[in-house]
């Protein structure tokens, strides 16, 4: 079977059966996986924008959150499909964020509940759901990020353009491999 769904940017399976696409115009289109139904989701992005989804991953709460080129994060109810902003702060976003624009890679929430976002330019970044917090992490041996893992341990294994570094969440460190 083949869906018709240009530009796919990145998926991801979620624990209920759906396959979550992103794509090249801040759609996401979720395919059931059992009837094998599709439904497309707007994120409400202005279309003469360009833009792309770089990454998607999955609240504690079932939820999807999704982060799009230049344009920032999303959390999508899983049930209703409805759209939210999330809100960052701007002086955390001008922290973040200072070369090129925001461009999304990778995103990785853990098991604290707290989103890991990769970037191309930017490095490292974490969005603390609790306090609405996002903040650089530092230490990466590349500030272009490609993917974001994280081991039984809590710790997490990011890749970069220039390697693979794991992050031990317990002092708070890179060690670049």
């Amino acid at each position: 079977r083949s869906w018709d769904y240009p530009s796919a940017s990145c998926m991801k399976p979620d624990n209920y059966g759906n396959v979550w696409i992103g794509n090249c115009s801040g759609l996401l289109m979720r395919i059931n996986g059992t009837t094998l139904q599709t439904d497309i989701v707007d994120l409400g992005i202005d279309v003469r924008l360009y833009t792309f989804v770089g990454g998607i991953d999955f609240l504690p709460s079932g939820n999807i959150i999704a982060a799009a080129f230049s344009e920032g994060m999303y959390e999508i109810d899983r049930n209703s499909l409805s759209v939210k902003k999330i809100d960052i702060r701007k002086d955390d976003w001008e922290q973040c964020i200072t070369r090129s624009v925001f461009i999304p890679s990778s995103l990785k929430t853990d098991r604290n509940g707290d989103v890991w976002i990769g970037t191309v330019a930017n490095g490292l970044l974490k969005y603390e759901t609790g306090s609405g917090t996002l903040r650089p992490v530092p230490g990466t041996s590349c500030n272009d990020i490609c993917s974001i893992e994280e081991d039984l341990q809590g710790h997490l294994w990011v890749s970069t353009q220039f390697g693979l570094c794991e992050y031990d969440h317990t002092v708070g460190k890179f060690i670049n491999w």
